[in-house]
């Protein structure tokens, strides 16, 4: 935080980030890679939702793109920032960045942490350092994060911090997970009256999912001790599976 508000401070004036709302997020950022020159940057820096985006470089091609995306039909909304962060212009505050976290020895997670820059859980501790590195430059993939949470059977999140900006952002795009803010009196209620069972997921699982489409399927052998062998003793095996799988999870 104090390197990039150094880079704010040292910027003069001539970069900033911009809020685009109304259009896909593929659209802003092509329109972002028509306008992007060496010496006239311009970003995707956070991917919000697949309809929010905030883009990031110098004013001049922030306004060029701002031009574009307006005759498309988008908002373009001026964010009161000094720099462009989240952008290539943020390497120098990177480099430092680098040599700081150098200094210290990481190691993994107890738990999965997603990265914003691949939207990934992080695989090996000696990534650690460089993928927050990257995050000063590269863009904030939150609706990726998101997209993982949901295709990897999350059910509950809470959002940490103020306000409850994230908490609206994943309700919109991810309306399966009940999701609260530990900065609104209601949430953390309703969170405090949540039992165990509420965070374990009540969705099929494989077996049982296999358990089903055996039974569904239509019986075309007429042979009975064929039928005997090739289904109704896998199906059993089966389903013994299934019920040590279910008495293991109670």
């Amino acid at each position: 935080g104090q390197l990039m508000q150094e880079a704010s401070n040292a910027n003069g004036g001539g970069s900033g980030m911009s809020a685009v709302t109304g259009l896909h997020k593929n659209t802003v950022a092509a329109e972002c890679q028509a306008v992007d020159q060496p010496d006239s940057r311009v970003v995707v820096a956070n991917y919000n939702s697949s309809t929010q985006v905030v883009i990031s470089g110098h004013l001049r091609a922030l306004g060029m793109v701002g031009e574009r995306l307006l005759a498309k039909g988008g908002r373009v909304v001026p964010l009161k920032v000094s720099a462009a962060f989240h952008s290539p212009l943020m390497q120098a505050c990177a480099d430092t960045f680098g040599d700081e976290l150098a200094m210290y020895t990481f190691k993994m997670p107890q738990w999965p942490v997603i990265s914003n820059v691949n939207a990934r859980p992080y695989p090996h501790h000696k990534v650690i350092p460089e993928l927050l590195k990257l995050q000063l430059t590269h863009p904030i993939r939150w609706y990726d994060i998101m997209e993982y949470l949901k295709n990897h059977r999350i059910d509950v999140a809470i959002e940490l911090g103020p306000k409850k900006v994230l908490r609206n952002l994943m309700k919109k795009s991810s309306r399966h997970i009940h999701v609260y803010s530990s900065n609104t009196q209601a949430d953390l209620q309703e969170m405090y009256e949540l039992e165990p069972e509420d965070f374990i997921d009540k969705r099929p699982n494989l077996v049982e999912r296999c358990l089903a489409h055996a039974a569904a399927t239509p019986n075309r052998n007429f042979d009975d001790q064929t039928y005997q062998h090739g289904v109704v003793q896998p199906y059993n095996e089966l389903k013994a599976l299934y019920d040590t799988l279910a008495a293991e999870k109670k």
